[in-house]
């Protein structure tokens, strides 16, 4: 796979790839370094490759339930599309994928040849799900009690999505006010980013982590995060063209903030502690060079779609703590969930190493991204 344990304590390894490394690297001076795993550099592997050595996300959580959003409105670059279309081949393997998903999905022609070029496979693709309704689409979700979901493939509408992201939440009461204000944090910081400015983010993602006790949103996958051809210009907003290398980005994050929100206004919560908001890098981790973003803060210009009504909508005290114990989670039973998960994946567990059970928990969430 992809990702191995890491070296240290609190540490993961993901195979190296260039385009990444660059990017980690630039981040690094960036507003955005916050709201990223911590890099480390590049290590060595035991099976003689190179990884870049990345905080683990998981290392904190126990039992946490972990959701992968794509963003954008598109997964490939500009240059793969030119790529798949010059000298484009008949690829039945992805005809294969295209009817299992949709029969009726291919013409006359390519039901005769039983095959469909790249180009068409990869543009199909996006329209299926909510890449192109709301340019962002869920991956892959794994719940606190083990179990995990893929088929999103074909989650496209907007009820649907806030139907599957209901369901990732359900029964972590402060989850959802948290995201939304860590996600408004993420908008605000973007926005003010020399390295989002300069950059199309094309296949990445946000890994959202919460359990019982505290929540965390991180932008993660850099491997098509690509700077701009000189003199191009985008607004990560504006619908994408060929040939304008808009991504879409904010397009998705601005419909994510806003179903969030419809989501919060249907499901009582309390006003959450500071101290339940993750925080990936203490302050002095943050070059001097760099300031901090407030937590909420939309720099003015962002119209919220919804009353803020956490004061408002207040559970009291006894519904808060009935909430809170619904589920009792005990030891034996969380062992057994990760040794079910581990035997699914053929992987042997350590009960004495966290960082091999969070290495389980993200090759389960790698799982529903392949």
């Amino acid at each position: 796979g992809n990702f191995k344990a890491g070296n240290k304590q609190g540490t993961i390894m993901k195979k190296l790839c260039h385009a990444e490394e660059v990017a980690f690297e630039e981040i690094q001076k960036d507003f955005l370094r916050p709201f990223v795993p911590e890099y480390l550099g590049i290590v060595d592997g035991s099976d003689g490759e190179k990884y870049l050595q990345l905080q683990d996300l998981l290392s904190d959580f126990s039992t946490a339930c972990v959701m992968d959003i794509k963003m954008g409105v598109r997964t490939y670059l500009e240059e793969e599309l030119a790529k798949a279309r010059h000298k484009p081949k008949l690829r039945k393997d992805m005809y294969d994928k295209m009817i299992q998903i949709d029969a009726t999905a291919p013409s006359e022609a390519e039901n005769r040849a039983k095959a469909v070029t790249k180009p068409r496979y990869m543009v199909w693709r996006e329209t299926i799900s909510s890449t192109a309704t709301l340019g962002f689409r869920i991956e892959g979700i794994r719940r606190g009690d083990g179990t995990s979901s893929k088929d999103f493939k074909t989650t496209r509408t907007r009820d649907q999505v806030m139907t599957a992201i209901a369901g990732f939440v359900e029964g972590y009461p402060n989850a959802v006010i948290n995201y939304i204000n860590r996600l408004k944090e993420i908008r605000a910081t973007l926005e003010k980013s020399k390295f989002f400015r300069s950059h199309e983010l094309i296949g990445s993602s946000l890994l959202f982590v919460h359990n019982e006790e505290k929540s965390g949103i991180w932008l993660i996958d850099f491997a098509k995060t690509v700077p701009l051809p000189d003199s191009v210009n985008i607004t990560h907003r504006e619908p994408w063209v060929e040939g304008t290398h808009e991504d879409g980005y904010l397009i998705g994050l601005d419909n994510l903030i806003n179903l969030l929100e419809n989501l919060h206004m249907k499901s009582p919560v309390v006003k959450p502690n500071d101290s339940e908001i993750c925080n990936p890098q203490v302050q002095e981790s943050i070059p001097d060079q760099i300031e901090t973003s407030t937590p909420g803060n939309t720099e003015g210009h962002h119209q919220q779609v919804l009353p803020d009504i956490t004061e408002e909508k207040r559970v009291s005290e006894p519904e808060l703590i009935l909430s809170n114990n619904i589920k009792e989670k005990g030891t034996n039973e969380e062992d057994g969930k990760t040794s079910a998960v581990a035997n699914d994946l053929h992987i042997p567990v350590k009960r004495t190493s966290k960082n091999v059970t969070n290495v389980i928990e993200r090759k389960v969430l790698d799982e529903t991204r392949n």
